[in-house]
């Protein structure tokens, strides 16, 4: 009797054991196929861009924490940086696409207009950050004017 029990014992437990690695191994190929996604559409040399231009705006606003440089990038490397936002997207990735969706993708960013849009998209990106940035530090009077203003 006591063997039977353990012999069903381990069976359950066998059975439970496989149905919870499905799942965990469906995760590992799925965060896999993000990691190869990332590597093509160039996310980390995104963040690294991101990361500098943060850095840059802040110090531009005040020059005398240009001492401060490496301390400051090692913030946003922390808060923006690859490491953070693969997780990030990584989830945002996984709740917008299905597994054949995200192999699409892929199969998308191997072709010469799926890298050259890699390259484009974060160029055209890093250049629309610095011209939105300027453009709001150069109006920055007329958003302080209007804050000022009595509500009516």
């Amino acid at each position: 009797m006591k063997l039977r029990s353990l012999l069903l014992f381990g069976l359950i437990l066998f059975s439970a054991m496989a149905v919870t690695a499905q799942p965990k191994e469906d995760s590992t190929k799925k965060y896999k196929q993000l990691e190869e996604l990332f590597r093509l559409i160039k996310l980390e040399e995104a963040c690294q861009v991101t990361v500098q231009q943060a850095a840059d705006q802040l110090i531009a606003q005040n020059e005398a924490l240009q001492s401060k440089r490496p301390e400051i990038e090692s913030f946003y490397v922390k808060h923006l940086g690859f490491e953070y936002m693969k997780g990030v997207m990584g989830k945002l990735y996984l709740a917008q696409f299905s597994d054949s969706e995200i192999k699409e993708l892929i199969r998308f960013y191997k072709t010469p207009a799926g890298k050259k849009f890699a390259t484009a998209s974060n160029t055209i990106t890093a250049e629309a950050y610095k011209i939105y940035s300027s453009n709001l530090e150069a109006n920055q009077k007329e958003l302080q004017d209007l804050i000022n203003q009595p509500n009516q």
